[in-house]
């Protein structure tokens, strides 16, 4: 959309600006040299209004009409609609449907203000004829904003006189972030051409690391990684990683980590620097690892195999570039990851622990767990098979002790 300035001096024009600023300069109206004001004997601007078509309506005091449209360059004025003495403003809706409102003491009375007509009347001319016979699009808006991995695909279709230079196009900005595909076919019939053309528009991610390619379209896994985890780019995010057994959670994870970016984006930052987390000298980092390692793939530059602390203090070291960010992160420190708050995105990204021995500690743990489950069903069916010897040796005794009473009565009859 324009942006608009208005210029104080003795002729009152409206000054426009489009394509941040590559294109500006004082409205004219169409055929005539004169300003605003000697178009509309003598009168100022009242009001100007905006419909996100791009339409621009200039009302002046004396109920003269003007009209332009986005990255236009003149105006055109329109026909007579109120008396000039009368009181009137304009009115937009949210349709962008525009009304006129009559004010007549204390009563207000609206009209619908017929704008597409009354450009056509002004515009009309006998003597001009047009080229294009018709003009079809798919574009509802003038303006399209995308997000990385955001597409688009627009339509066209023109049909004019054959041999007339005709064509269409598509404005960009920032044509090096977008792929586009474009295709045309022509029909021609009598005299008559028809160019059918379609545009593909999809916005990606230029990297500034050298182990990524320089272009690439990232795609989200749904199946893989599930939901989105929604957050507001002007909050801090500190990670809290989790450690499962398969499908049972264990306990968090309190070590050192790092991560990385799954897709190569690189517009995210640290909070803390080497020096406010009480660096002795300069951390590791992921420019640091990769100027090591060139050809190393991202799971071997940097990792428990080769961590080292900052906090111990080592030969040969030094205190310069404390004030770097420190790209390490845990459960217990204040530092988080901060986002860019030019734009939003989706962000992937991949986490490794920096202790070498949590690897081995988690294999303990699920070691340790294994034997204490089946070290109690062993106790379990030691306990059930006591219990049962228990009964079956008491009820044994009580029949053993029933016979022999029996057997003395017998003895002592005979």
């Amino acid at each position: 959309m324009p942006v608009f300035t208005f210029s104080l001096r003795k002729e009152l024009n409206i000054y426009y600006t489009y394509k941040n600023n590559t294109t500006n300069g004082f409205f004219q109206v169409s055929g005539s040299n004169l300003s605003l004001p000697e178009m509309s004997n003598g009168s100022t601007i009242h009001q100007i209004i905006l419909d996100y078509l791009g339409n621009i309506l200039i009302k002046m005091k004396n109920n003269i009409f003007f009209y332009t449209k986005s990255e236009l360059r003149e105006l055109i004025q329109l026909p007579v609609w109120i008396n000039g003495m009368k009181k009137m403003v304009l009115y937009l809706n949210p349709s962008a449907s525009v009304y006129i409102l009559l004010i007549d003491g204390s009563s207000i009375y609206r009209q619908t203000y017929p704008l597409e007509i009354e450009i056509f009347s002004s515009t009309f001319r006998a003597e001009i004829s047009c080229s294009i016979i018709a003009f079809q699009h798919n574009m509802d808006f003038n303006v399209y904003y995308l997000d990385m991995g955001d597409e688009l695909t627009f339509w066209s279709q023109i049909v004019f006189e054959e041999n007339v230079d005709v064509s269409t196009y598509l404005e960009f900005y920032r044509p090096d972030l977008l792929l586009l595909k474009e295709s045309s076919k022509y029909e021609i019939a009598r005299g008559i051409c028809t160019k059918n053309e379609v545009s593909f528009v999809k916005s990606f991610f230029l990297s500034n690391l050298s182990f990524f390619p320089q272009y690439f379209i990232a795609y989200y896994d749904w199946d893989k990684y599930g939901c989105l985890m929604e957050l507001h780019y002007e909050r801090y995010f500190q990670p809290v990683i989790s450690m499962y057994d398969g499908n049972k959670y264990v306990r968090r994870v309190e070590t050192n980590f790092i991560l990385w970016e799954m897709k190569g984006r690189t517009d995210y930052g640290y909070t803390s620097s080497m020096k406010e987390e009480g660096c002795l000298y300069k951390a590791q980092s992921w420019p640091m690892m990769l100027n090591e390692s060139k050809n190393s793939t991202l799971d071997e530059i940097w990792g428990p195999q080769n961590y080292r602390s900052c906090f111990v203090f080592h030969q040969n070291s030094t205190d310069e570039g404390l004030y770097e960010q420190y790209q390490i992160l845990n459960m217990t420190s204040t530092n988080s990851i901060v986002w860019a708050t030019s734009h939003s995105g989706i962000y992937v990204f991949r986490v490794r622990i920096l202790d070498p021995n949590y690897r081995l500690f988690s294999f303990l743990m699920s070691d340790l767990s294994t034997v204490m489950l089946y070290s109690f069903l062993i106790l379990c069916i030691f306990w059930a098979f006591l219990i049962l010897s228990y009964f079956r040796y008491t009820k044994i005794f009580q029949e053993l002790s029933y016979t022999d009473s029996q057997t003395s009565l017998d003895l002592q009859e005979d």
